[in-house]
């Protein structure tokens, strides 16, 4: 259950009448986009993972952004073509043709089975995501309709966004499903997933939480 509260426990509240917000089964981790009032958050049951949000004033209706049921194709899903003109002897034929180049490989929906940690970039309204043992840092937007990936890895976990820098930050236990090593770190990429970099990788374990200074550019993480 996400609950609203005051953050000074002294003060009245300044809606007393105000509903709850309703009870979400499955609740796994939730954000809050100040600007637009939305919650955020990720459920998780046999069939999958859904990532929806919710308005602060119509909490009763939430809006799918990923999940199972939403069947939709993604932005890595895209059908890229070249393009060619077809010329005649004597004249050039005035016909643009199209033909399928390839098609890339891409995730959908229904393959993400655990969200181990989420955040909203206020900046461009897209939602980022760890998977877990799959090892994915992954995107979507809030229409639902690209989803990308980010960076890829051993089982990721805990998530952290600048968005006016616009980086990204992720922990990764470094646990191989193959055997090996376990090589647990802190990394950091644009929102893209460029420029990745391993910021941290001595001293830790598997980092829990993390969050950035913004004024300091320093990034804290929490050790289970």
């Amino acid at each position: 259950k996400i609950i609203d509260a005051s953050i000074e426990p002294d003060i009245k509240a300044s809606r007393p009448l105000k509903e709850p917000f309703p009870t979400i089964d499955n609740l796994q981790v939730f954000d809050v986009d100040v600007n637009l009032r939305r919650i955020y958050y990720v459920t998780e049951s046999p069939v999958g993972v859904n990532i929806s949000w919710f308005s602060m004033n119509n909490a009763e209706n939430p809006r799918l952004i990923l999940g199972a049921a939403k069947q939709k194709v993604t932005a890595e899903a895209f059908l890229e073509t070249y393009y060619y003109i077809s010329f005649k002897q004597d004249y050039l034929q005035n016909n643009i043709n199209s033909v399928p180049l390839y098609r890339r490989p891409y995730w959908h929906a229904a393959d993400i089975r655990h969200v181990s940690d989420m955040k909203l970039d206020w900046l461009t309204q897209k939602v980022y995501f760890t998977t877990g043992r799959a090892g994915k840092v992954m995107s979507v937007d809030s229409q639902g309709e690209h989803l990308s990936t980010i960076a890829a890895g051993d089982w990721t976990y805990a998530l952290a966004l600048d968005p006016c820098s616009g980086l990204v930050f992720w922990s990764d236990s470094g646990y191989k499903a193959s055997g090996g090593l376990y090589e647990p770190r802190i990394e950091r990429s644009n929102m893209a997933g460029g420029n990745r970099k391993v910021i941290v990788r001595e001293s830790v374990s598997l980092p829990a939480a993390i969050a950035v200074d913004f004024r300091r550019v320093f990034s804290y993480s929490s050790l289970s």
